[in-house]
């Protein structure tokens, strides 16, 4: 009678040594028919439409790029960066769509941007993983911009059904649709465009999924449906990798435990067989990320500068943390019903009635401790003290951990965590409630939470993008007649417009002499430069001696009018007009190359002008001094201009001028106070190698103040060879000026 009494409140028996499945008895465990799945489907997908509101009625022309910060002054920054990196993710999804179809394998990370750079898509993310979601939406739209907006739409319904699917193992329909709408539905999701890839989070609740069928039936097809899982949210970015690797570190040693007594040499071995096969691909893709970093273009950061990097800096930490506990994360209805879920299968009464729900409570339970844990970051803020934290091991230990930025990524299994614990509370209430009522209440129940999680989304920007319809008539020329030769666009410009031109690159896909990614190399630099005064004759000449080029555009509305009037012709030798497409102008670059700088220009052997790439010495005497020099770059209040010059008395030219930071000598400048660091360093690059009693080398760059306190503080200037430390070790001291704070 008691077993009666728990089906008809919809609480699962629980039963020795059964599995969760066999254990939940009840004819709610089983997953629900196709016309179920259809109506919910359509329901999410209403949601969202209502969600993302007014994006879908103008997604074909238009970007979406989420404010989240609206500190005063910053807010123009930030929507620059915001709009940089939508055009980024657009050019990344499309280019893998475009390289799986037209290019070996071999060269799939060989993107068209920042040319002659091998390996440029691993400047930054390749989002492999949302390769079979988005390809076909582009294929069929043929628009890089409508396919990504449609991908940011199927998002939501895909996660609210997974974690519907993960939720129903233990829970009928109305108490998963709980889950559902928690899991899809909160600000800290409608605030991730323009980072795309971190919406595309539906493989995580089945991820858990496929790992406890394994468990309870030990069947191939929960294996094969695991691996891929693990494949396809670990390679939709390099973060997911990490978040992935943790949800399984917290989930199968929690599930293992719970299961002692019901488990069997097959079933841990397929299970670690299945994480496995999962985790191959993603560490395949990771091999030209790894190269990269050998060579110094990605950066591994180091632990004693941890706290003074802005997303891992305790205090932003703590913000995020707090911001998403309080606004951005799961609304006040969530959050209570989860924290009665988790009290209720905790409970005398919980623990009498239901096993498999106080297993899935645990499960939520250290998703939700563990993420915020992480999103905390490697330093923990302890009153004034700054302590390490467990976290910092990752950094140190985990091969490419070091290269993250912002941990608050990891509060996605924090909402997973609290979706599940959701959904129980709601179940712990309503479980008494004939069939129809609860439907009722869980109706209300998700519409409330929507409401209240609707009042927290950030503002919205939506920018007008060009589109197959009215692309620049450049664009079109090229695409048709652009024959494969490489493409430099002039004059230089900013975040967003080298990005605006990586996404109308989608349209011809020539090999860019330029883009915007991550970590930019150091290349493209150099290349503006000796392109600033183009076109004159030195400037093309240095131009086609450093790099194969066919086509200059000119935009002549980026331009002042002094720079304008140099394009009135006539043109050098070599350089002749195609046509004029309104304020474009189009160049067929026919000139030869005058030395051989091009084999030596990204050698990884020794730099452009000869100097062997490898340690300085154990002896390598020299100087460092400060100077005074006046610069016409843009700067905030909050920026000083530090100008040093470097001299090399030893014997042996010390390599300083190339492309791959690796064995490079640079300086540093670091901002200290009481002899501690307070900033993290800033690179100051030398324009030409330090030859044995030649001239002095200068360098600078800006370092930045902002957040300072008032007071006295210095500024330290070494000179550090990338990957091989100091020069202090070997010969040249750092030096110090005193820096004032007002």
């Amino acid at each position: 009678m008691a077993a009666n009494r728990n089906r008809r409140r919809g609480v699962p028996r629980s039963g020795e040594g059964a599995t969760e499945a066999a254990a939940a008895g009840s004819p709610f465990v089983r997953g629900p028919r196709g016309a179920m799945i259809a109506a919910l489907a359509l329901a999410f997908s209403a949601i969202a439409l209502w969600w993302l509101w007014p994006l879908p009625s103008m997604w074909s022309d238009h970007s979406v790029n989420t404010l989240w910060w609206k500190t005063p002054g910053q807010d123009e920054a930030v929507q620059a960066l915001g709009a940089a990196d939508v055009y980024l993710i657009v050019w990344e999804l499309a280019w893998g769509t475009h390289a799986l179809l037209t290019r070996p394998w071999s060269t799939f990370f060989d993107a068209n941007i920042f040319h002659p750079s091998k390996l440029s898509l691993a400047y930054s993310e390749h989002l492999l993983g949302l390769a079979p979601l988005y390809a076909p939406l582009y294929l069929a739209t043929g628009n890089p911009l409508l396919a990504t907006n449609l991908l940011i739409f199927l998002t939501y319904p895909l996660c609210a059904l997974a974690a519907y699917a993960l939720a129903r193992r233990w829970l009928p329909p109305p108490a998963a649709l709980v889950a559902a709408i928690v899991y899809a539905f909160h600000p800290l999701r409608f605030g991730t465009p323009p980072h795309v890839y971190m919406l595309a989070s539906q493989w995580l609740p089945l991820i858990v999924l496929f790992l406890l069928r394994w468990l309870d039936r030990a069947r191939t097809a929960d294996a094969v449906l695991l691996a891929v899982a693990i494949a396809l949210q670990g390679l939709s970015s390099f973060y997911f990798a990490y978040i992935v690797a943790t949800l399984l570190g917290l989930v199968i040693p929690v599930t293992l435990w719970s299961r002692r007594r019901e488990l069997d040499a097959v079933r841990v071995a397929g299970l670690l067989a299945a994480v496995a096969v999962g985790f191959v691909p993603v560490v395949l893709m990771a091999r030209p990320y790894l190269q990269l970093r050998e060579l110094g273009v990605i950066p591994a950061y180091d632990p004693a500068n941890l706290p003074s990097m802005p997303g891992l800096k305790p205090a932003n930490a703590v913000f995020l943390v707090r911001d998403y506990l309080l606004h951005t994360g799961p609304s006040l209805v969530a959050w209570l019903l989860a924290a009665g879920g988790l009290a209720w299968a905790w409970s005398a009464r919980g623990r009498a009635e239901c096993a498999p729900l106080r297993r899935a409570a645990t499960i939520g339970g250290v998703l939700v401790a563990a993420s915020v844990f992480m999103a905390l970051g490697p330093i923990l803020e302890v009153g004034a003290r700054e302590l390490p934290s467990p976290v910092l091991l990752l950094f140190r230990w985990v091969p490419g951990f070091s290269s993250m930025r912002g941990l608050g990524r990891f509060l996605v299994l924090a909402q997973l965590g609290t979706a599940l614990l959701a959904a129980i509370g709601f179940q712990a209430a309503a479980s008494r409630l004939p069939r129809p009522a609860a439907w009722g209440a869980a109706i209300v129940v998700a519409a409330f939470s929507l409401a209240l999680s609707a009042a927290n989304r950030p503002e919205v920007d939506l920018a007008k993008e060009p589109s197959p319809s009215d692309l620049p008539e450049a664009v079109r020329w090229l695409a048709e007649n652009g024959r494969g030769r490489p493409l430099l666009e002039v004059p230089g410009t900013n975040y967003p417009g080298a990005g605006r031109r990586m996404y109308l690159g989608t349209w011809h896909w020539l090999p860019m002499i330029g883009g915007y990614s991550a970590y930019p190399p150091r290349i493209v630099q150099h290349l503006g430069w000796i392109a600033w005064n183009l076109p004159a004759e030195d400037s093309l000449r240095g131009l086609v001696n450093n790099v194969d080029v066919g086509w200059i555009l000119v935009h002549l509305d980026e331009m002042k009018p002094e720079e304008r009037a140099r394009w009135d012709g006539p043109y050098p030798a070599g350089l002749s007009l195609v046509g004029r497409f309104g304020d474009d102008l189009l160049f067929d670059v026919t000139r030869q190359p005058e030395d051989d700088m091009r084999a030596r220009l990204l050698s990884t052997v020794e730099t452009p002008n000869g100097v062997p790439l490898a340690p300085v010495g154990p002896r390598c005497p020299g100087a460092i001094r400060f100077v005074e020099q006046d610069n016409d770059f843009p700067h905030r209040p909050d920026q000083r201009w530090v100008a040093i010059e470097a001299i090399n008395r030893g014997r042996t030219p010390w390599p300083a001028f190339g492309f791959f930071p690796a064995h490079l000598v640079k300086a540093q400048a670091r901002v200290l106070r009481d002899g501690r660091a307070v900033k993290p360093p800033v690179d100051l690059w030398f324009q030409s190698d330090l030859r044995p009693g030649g001239p002095p080398a200068g360098a600078g760059n800006f370092v930045d103040t902002d957040g300072l306190a008032p007071g006295k503080y210095e500024i330290e200037v070494e000179l550090v060879q990338a990957a091989d430390g100091p020069l202090s070790a070997c010969g040249v001291k750092p030096v110090r000026k005193p820096l004032s704070v007002p």
